[in-house]
């Protein structure tokens, strides 16, 4: 019986040729609170814990029919539930009560449950360095530098770079890194195990990034193309970036420039690839309107999905733009000279 009380069974003998052919049975189920476990522990990370789980499983289980009081703290007590991380680290009191019933008196049992805290391994703050800068500045990194709130006794462990020796070693050569491996991201995992093993362990990825800048020296622009003032309103425009003579990485770019229209200077930034070495981006016209000189200069080329921490070699890239006034005639004399 999941629950104490009264409980009446009827038996009836069909067919029967007696007038009196039932019988009835009552069963009184008294009071049962279980056997509390010695040992009952949640993690504080926990959203909630059911404190019926405190019982010994190997013994009966209790009935389900009482009342649950915290003697401790009554913060987050909602029936038969709890809510570790609301209540924190500590040991808290409970008891379990159920009513007395006819002869059988009131039994209650008493459980203490202990909230351990998990491990944090910290938060982590990525190193992010540009290779023209002096990396030997790094040579000596304590990778613990790069967490914030992390506990002590952690162990770390690398991807790929061979500079840990141990899992106690936190020191790490990021100029030996780059001039080993190159530009890059490398991982350094810490994990802090948890004093009980009712908290799951816990990891922290941290990153040393080194970018190296790219070159766009030599590179060219050609905006397409000058016009005269009647063919405003509907010319269009193009502009072709070619790269330099350097090597740059696939990818996405985000290419910054300024127009200049001999008053005011504006910027505007597309996000496109470079196609054969081409990187292709339309100009708006309504920049356009007037007769007069447009100064296209790029500013700046960013990799997508990169930091931005190096400073990219773009030298001079810029093109002018004219839109030249009709030629206009007011008055004109021909002179013919005789023969």
């Amino acid at each position: 019986m999941r629950n104490s009380g009264i409980y009446t069974y009827t038996y009836v003998q069909d067919p029967s040729s007696c007038t009196n052919n039932t019988a009835t049975v009552t069963l009184r189920i008294g009071p049962y609170t279980g056997v509390p476990s010695p040992n009952v522990t949640a993690c504080d990370d926990d959203e909630s814990f059911n404190l019926f789980q405190a019982f010994d499983g190997t013994q009966l289980a209790p009935q389900q029919n009482g009342v649950w009081t915290a003697n401790t703290s009554s913060v987050s007590l909602l029936g038969n539930t709890i809510k570790p991380n609301v209540l924190g680290v500590g040991t808290y009191s409970y008891t379990y009560t159920i009513p007395a019933l006819d002869r059988c008196p009131e039994q209650s049992a008493d459980i203490l449950v202990s909230i351990f805290q998990r491990p944090d391994s910290g938060t982590p703050s990525n190193l992010l360095v540009c290779s023209t800068t002096d990396l030997t500045a790094y040579s000596n990194l304590n990778l613990n530098d790069l967490l914030v709130g992390e506990d002590t006794g952690g162990s770390w462990r690398e991807i790929g770079t061979n500079e840990l020796s141990n899992s106690i070693d936190k020191v790490v050569n990021v100029a030996n890194i780059y001039n080993t491996l190159g530009a890059g991201t490398y991982g350094f995992i810490y994990k802090v195990l948890s004093s009980n093993p009712i908290c799951t362990f816990s990891e922290t990825r941290v990153q040393i990034i080194i970018e190296e800048p790219i070159d766009f020296r030599g590179s060219t622009l050609v905006v397409n193309s000058d016009i005269c003032e009647n063919e405003i309103t509907t010319a269009t425009y193009t502009a072709t970036l070619t790269k330099g003579p350097q090597t740059i990485p696939a990818g996405d770019y985000i290419v910054t420039y300024s127009l200049f229209d001999g008053t005011t200077t504006r910027f505007f930034s597309v996000n496109d690839e470079f196609v054969n070495g081409n990187f292709v981006f339309d100009i708006e016209e309504d920049n356009l309107q007037a007769i007069g000189n447009y100064t296209f200069t790029i500013t700046n080329i960013i990799r997508t999905g990169s930091s931005g921490i190096c400073t990219n070699l773009l030298g001079t890239i810029s093109d002018v733009l004219t839109i030249s006034p009709l030629p206009k005639i007011n008055t004109a004399t021909v002179t013919i000279d005789p023969i």
